[in-house]
């Protein structure tokens, strides 16, 4: 081999030194395909060698890139040989280039090998991160540098990615990139190639669990003009998907056979692989079909078959299909009342998707280190959880439980790692609802470890399981806002904030164009496609702060959840209990944490749970509009008794629950303002003045988690004595009601609180703005109307003077934008707490909001308030607020004060709209005006014992 290198390298130097015409390099580069056909890996390098020479002397950039993804073609088409294609195509990224593109031509060339790049790592290897690069670097070529988007770009371009984007759940950035590829296939008269897209898209909707569109998206692909078996196969193994998960078996049962066909006239017309695998998914559809109609024969028949053909193709390779083949079979498994088989489907599910593992014993796991981030990966997980607590319960070895708690532990970290890859939010909010169900298995099955071992570990362990599942998105968003920067340039903070702003801003438009465009336009679908091209372009901002700033970066998106002790240490406050909920399908978990105590209570959630808390919440906010006030009154009533016997009467009864309460809801409970509980029946019914409200015993204040409530505490306390409040004027035009009292009432706080009042005109976003550049306020208060948005909940606002006698918008949106750092914002609106609800993340909402960006605590309204009965609550509490009180005991005094009125105006729409959420620390030093008038006098009395001391020796002196 030594030998080789002399004529290898005289060769090579003659190449420098002899010019080369293209025409003989493309001679060499035959002759190198010769070489590597009849298997001379010596000669052919050698020759390729020369041409690689010739071509950087000739300063060929475009050939250099296209014989290099000619040879990777070759390597993989020719020779099986996947490695041999990507070390091929990898010496023409733009980072081995012997120089950079210029033209347009060596950058549209570049940009397909990028495309094949992503095909083989999406379909060789199954690297589906590292294909998602590739088509992406691909797409920032060929469509935002060149503008080219053809037919071959939506082929092998935007189909393969938005089935990356699905698989991984970034279902939104997956349907605007269909969308895309069927406009360009309809326009350039690609039917089939269109109803092969639609069928894509509804599978993106089925994932979401939006059958409806799911059904109307199959449908309108039947009903096209085409004659295509591939587009006719996949809509009809959709539609049957679909319809399954619409209990519509035998609907859906005929379509499933009917794909059967088509997918066989594709095997008998050469299809072969591709037409056998996707037979395979649809009988494993089948046999899921049979498997709900409980027909476990036919079941396991299809699934036998689906199996078969997937060796036939694959030939036991490690493969993502035989991973969901054996996942949907262990489910049959489980469904049948046979664990042990489902077990060891779910065990070979897991040694499908991860070649390290191959363990025998199913109580041993994956290595957390083999995991990455994929929703089929989670399921096997989910699955295997499953089937080893059914195993427990049949065998009674904790062996089962422990190593369904460490399934997962596991999923966790993949959910982790996939929220990481998302571009969207509504994406990150499916993942965190989606862990909702496994979240609730996972705590069932620690109570169950607890009562076999009495270890105290396992109800702490449930604890953060809990807290794991709540408000994550919300946590990590204020981690970024709050976090130090420490090591982090401050342009990089700039430039941050301009991506970011530059989405909101693009976010704006596409909602004002879908709200006057329904539909999908041309306008709207240009919006949508330049959303996901900004949020790309932030995504890799972000993967450049990973790379160069990795302590940085794992420091913001820590989302350790809080232990025990610093929940006793430093998240509860003095004679304070904690309230921690999670709801899962059959129960309610209630965690009770205060400075010496923490049990763990569970009990049955009602049969009808969210029509109960629906109906309470009805019967206060509806108490004056309806026709039966004696109705609604009976009805709050028995509500209110039965949610204190659901929610609070275990723990009370314990002894457990001081004074203070930190309630962290989940899910309905969020719309429960605890205050309105009563703790036994009233005497006297409907004397609502004389009612045995919760809010008399207990001070009760909210937070989204307690690892959030802890990192609010970390927060320093802002600008003693700065206050600001901002009231535009509404007289009941342009569609907002008049209100008179929101303006008088800042007008009064303006007598004790000083600071800045942006009242009428003034009271602008712009004002706002420009006051918040220059210092921080302890107070902020919002005197005005807002409203909710409870399909886009970032589009909830609070309404501002424009300067001009008309409004303002201040989205949510917005918010995340500012950065308030106070001590506290007044939300004197209405339903401001209103907002979409998430079981997991909570309601998204102004309060939530403001929280976010640095606020640490927020008094909040969940419905509409009354002006007057505002005025007249607001202005008690801050009297209270003034005279020391900690912030909610300053609230529940003011209400406390509303109920001691008539029996009408004790009701609990007029006061039980507020709600105080985050750190409940004083705002004042109750005694501050007694001290600082008793220094002063200490003071004068000083300077007068002094001069009375030098006086005499003055007077003697002159003696």
């Amino acid at each position: 081999m030594r030998l080789l290198l002399l004529p290898f390298l005289f060769l090579a130097l003659a190449g420098w030194s002899t010019p080369v015409d293209s025409l003989v390099t493309e001679e060499w580069f035959e002759q190198a395909l010769v070489h590597y056909d009849n298997g001379e890996p010596d000669s052919f390098e050698l020759m390729y060698e020369k041409v690689a020479i010739a071509l950087e002397k000739q300063d060929d950039l475009k050939g250099w890139i296209v014989k290099h993804k000619n040879l990777g073609k070759k390597a993989l088409l020719d020779g099986n040989d996947a490695n041999a294609s990507m070390s091929f195509l990898e010496k023409a990224f733009e980072e081995n280039l012997f120089r950079a593109p210029v033209s347009e031509e060596e950058w549209e060339e570049l940009g397909y090998l990028y495309i094949f790049t992503g095909y083989v790592q999406n379909n060789e290897f199954e690297a589906f991160d590292e294909a998602r690069n590739a088509y992406r670097k691909a797409e920032k070529i060929l469509v935002e540098k060149l503008g080219i988007n053809d037919f071959y770009v939506a082929r092998f371009l935007y189909l393969p990615l938005s089935t990356i984007y699905t698989m991984k759940g970034d279902y939104t950035a997956a349907e605007t990139v269909l969308k895309k590829c069927y406009q360009i296939c309809m326009a350039e008269g690609e039917l089939d190639y269109a109803a092969s897209v639609l069928s894509d898209l509804s599978v993106v909707y089925l994932d979401v669990g939006d059958l409806k569109k799911a059904e109307g998206t199959c449908q309108k692909g039947l009903e096209m003009d085409i004659r295509d078996e591939v587009s006719l196969a996949l809509l009809n193994s959709n539609m049957a998907k679909t319809l399954f998960f619409q209990d519509r078996l035998k609907e859906g049962l005929p379509f499933a056979l009917a794909a059967n066909r088509f997918f066989q006239i594709l095997i008998d017309q050469g299809w072969a692989e591709v037409a056998m695998g996707w037979l395979a998914v649809n009988k494993s559809l089948v046999g899921e079909i049979y498997t709900a109609m409980e027909d476990f024969r036919m079941a396991d028949l299809n699934f036998g078959e689906a199996e078969l053909l997937l060796t036939n193709i694959y030939q036991h390779k490690y493969d993502r299909d035989f991973g969901k083949l054996y996942q949907t079979w262990g489910r049959s498994k489980l469904a049948s009342n046979d664990p042990e088989s489902a077990l060891e489907y779910f065990q070979q599910s897991l040694k499908s998707m991860l070649p390290s593992y191959r363990a025998e014993n199913p109580l041993q796991n994956p290595d957390v280190r083999s995991l990455y981030g994929e929703n089929t990966l989670m399921d096997a997980l989910e699955g295997k959880a499953i089937a080893l607590n059914k195993m427990f319960d049949g065998y009674s070895d904790v062996a089962y439980l422990k190593t369904a708690l460490d399934c997962h532990e596991s999923i966790f970290e993949v959910e982790h790692q996939l929220r990481q890859t998302y571009f969207y939010d509504d994406s990150k909010l499916y993942n965190v609802e989606d862990s909702r169900k496994r979240v609730g298995h996972a705590i069932d099955v620690c109570m169950k470890l607890f009562g076999e071992t009495q270890d105290q570990q396992y109800y702490e362990v449930a604890f953060a399981l809990a807290e794991k599942s709540k408000s994550v998105l919300l946590l990590e968003a204020f981690l970024k806002n709050n976090s130090p920067g420490k090591g982090l340039p401050q342009e990089l903070f700039e430039e941050e904030k301009t991506l970011q702003g530059a989405i909101v801003e693009q976010e704006k438009l596409l909602h004002d164009l879908e709200a006057g465009n329904p539909g999908d336009s041309v306008a709207v679908q240009e919006a949508r496609e330049m959303l996901l091209t900004k949020k790309m372009q932030f995504a890799d901002w972000q993967n450049g702060i990973r790379q160069d700033y990795g302590h940085y970066y794992n420091n913001r998106f820590n989302d350790k959840p809080v232990a025990i002790r610093d929940v006793r240490e430093t998240t509860l406050a003095k004679n304070e209990t904690l309230l921690e909920y999670f709801v899962s399908d059959s129960k309610i978990y209630l965690f009770v944490i205060n400075s010496g105590d923490f049990e763990v209570f569970t009990s049955a959630r009602p049969e009808n749970f969210k029509e109960d808390v629906l109906a309470l919440q009805k019967s206060i906010q509806g108490y004056f509009n309806t026709n039966d006030p004696e109705a609604s009154c009976e009805q709050y009533t028995s509500q209110a008794i039965s949610f204190y016997n659901l929610l609070l009467k275990a723990p009370v009864e314990a002894g457990l629950v001081k004074e203070n309460v930190l309630v962290i809801p989940s899910g309905l409970l969020a719309l429960i303002p605890f205050d309105v509980l009563l703790t036994g029946e009233p005497e006297s019914p409907c004397q609502f003045n004389e009612y045995p409200y919760a809010l008399l015993e207990y001070n009760f204040s909210y937070g989204y988690s307690a690892t959030l409530h802890y990192q609010l505490a970390g927060l320093p306390s802002r600008s003693p004595g700065s206050f600001m409040g901002v009231a535009p004027e509404f007289e009941g035009n342009n569609g907002w009601g008049a209100l008179k009292a929101n303006v008088e009432l800042l007008k009064e706080l303006e007598k004790e609180w000083e600071g800045i009042y942006a009242l009428n005109d003034s009271a602008t976003i712009a004002n706002m703005k420009k006051a918040l550049e220059n210092q921080s306020f302890e107070i902020l208060h919002f005197s005005t109307h807002a409203e909710a948005n409870t399909g886009k909940a970032d589009f909830s606002f609070v309404i501002f003077a424009d300067g001009t006698g008309n409004y303002d918008s201040l989205f949510v949106k917005d918010i995340y934008q500012l950065r308030l750092l106070s001590e506290m914002v007044v939300l004197g609106a209405c339903e401001t707490a209103s907002g979409s609800l998430y079981d997991g993340e909570g309601v998204i909402s102004l309060a939530r909001a403001f929280l976010q960006v640095g606020s640490r605590s927020v008094i909040t309204t969940m419905w509409s308030v009354y002006d007057g009965t505002n005025k007249s609550v607001m202005l008690d509490f801050y009297q209270n607020l003034q005279e020391g009180m900690p912030k909610g005991k300053a609230l529940q005094q003011a209400k406390i004060n509303q109920t001691r009125l008539d029996a009408r105006s004790a009701h609990p729409v007029f006061w039980a709209a507020y709600v105080p959420y985050g750190q409940m620390d004083p705002i004042r030093n109750g005694n501050s005006q007694g001290l600082y008038g008793l220094i002063l006098f200490l003071a004068i009395v000083g300077i007068l014992g002094i001069w009375r001391w030098r006086k005499p020796k003055k007077d003697k002196k002159k003696g």
